[in-house]
């Protein structure tokens, strides 16, 4: 009789751990899916900082559409992938300021399809407050920002396009406008350094990036120089001409040949390259091409199919035009099984 109780409260104990454990489960369960916004799921979304303002938008339609949050991260697109490549941060769909970054992450695979998506050009954006804003003009820009009480801004090449491609944009105008303009802005400021042969430039970026002066700030990426140029702490910045059309920014149009956003003159611009961190990474500069890319973490997501098509829906495109962006025919790389990509480049 003993023995009987003893087994039946053995087996009871047992049923008790084991409803409790279940218990546990739905309850983590709850948690986790309420503590997405709105309860509803989430894609990991990484963008260039100066995609922000369309993928914001993004968000908002997307989400109402289709109940699906977007949990993105705006930062420069270099950081982006090394984020991927050294840290193994499981980003879904991935908006880089530059396409050669996203071909790179295909490459090594961690990116399985990928397009050509907007390009940009790169501008000399100032404000009412700059100094001597009511004297620059196309002509003598370069004059302007080389003056000594002159503080100009441009974000890290070690960390964003726009960073390297406004050191492009300064060697490139020294040779076209025949003045020591990269020497005067950059070198007698900074440790970048810059070589020339036989018309061909080779531009090094240290790892350790240092700024020797106050005439140079320097911002891990573009859209951190907003505020400094709001608030009259810089006067100049060198940033893509969709931030300043944004931002409300007053800003110069840079000649065709050096502001990296004509095709026309992309042979011009390959003449330059640069050396990142020190030499680890080499980037040719070329026309400024974005690219969208979805990882092997966003490969079987029904929702980032269903995200990619958005972007190129008729409403996502107008959405681009807005924010300043010339969206391009998309014509997407893909390994394996992902075809409805073609239905998307017939429908463009």
């Amino acid at each position: 009789m003993y023995g009987n109780i003893e087994v039946l409260d053995m087996e009871h104990t047992k049923l008790v751990i084991l409803f409790a454990i279940l218990a546990v489960i739905i309850v983590i369960s709850i948690v986790a899916y309420e503590l997405l916004p709105n309860g509803k799921p989430e894609l990991k979304i990484a963008t260039a900082g100066s995609l922000l303002p369309p993928f914001t938008d993004f968000n908002e339609n997307f989400s109402s559409e289709k109940g699906v949050n977007i949990d993105y991260i705006a930062k420069g697109s270099v950081a982006i992938y090394r984020d991927i490549l050294e840290l193994g941060r499981k980003y879904q769909v991935i908006a880089l300021a530059d396409v050669s970054l996203v071909e790179d992450l295909y490459n090594k695979g961690f990116v399985v399809a990928y397009s050509k998506f907007v390009t940009n050009a790169m501008i000399l954006a100032y404000t009412d407050k700059s100094k001597y804003a009511s004297e620059i003009t196309k002509d003598n820009w370069y004059e302007i920002i080389a003056k000594e009480d002159v503080k100009v801004g441009f974000s890290n090449p070690n960390m964003d396009p726009c960073g390297y491609r406004a050191l492009a944009v300064m060697a490139l105008a020294s040779q076209y406008y025949g003045a020591s303009i990269f020497e005067s802005i950059v070198e007698n400021n900074t440790n970048i350094r810059m070589d020339t042969y036989e018309g061909n430039i080779t531009i090094n970026v240290p790892e350790d990036l240092e700024v020797n002066t106050n005439k140079i700030t320097i911002r891990d990426k573009s859209v951190d120089l907003e505020a400094l140029l709001q608030s009259g702490e810089l006067d100049y910045a060198f940033l893509y001409r969709s931030t300043a059309k944004d931002l409300g920014f007053k800003y110069i149009e840079l000649p065709g040949e050096i502001n990296l956003g004509d095709d026309k003159f992309d042979t011009n611009y390959r003449r330059v390259t640069v050396n990142l961190l020190g030499g680890k990474h080499l980037v040719k500069i070329k026309t400024i091409v974005y690219g969208i890319g979805i990882t092997k973490y966003g490969k079987d997501s029904e929702y980032v199919k269903e995200f990619i098509k958005f972007v190129y829906s008729s409403k996502g495109i107008e959405i681009l035009k807005t924010h300043g962006f010339r969206v391009l025919t998309p014509n997407f790389r893909a390994e394996g099984d992902m075809e409805w990509l073609g239905e998307i480049s017939t429908r463009t």
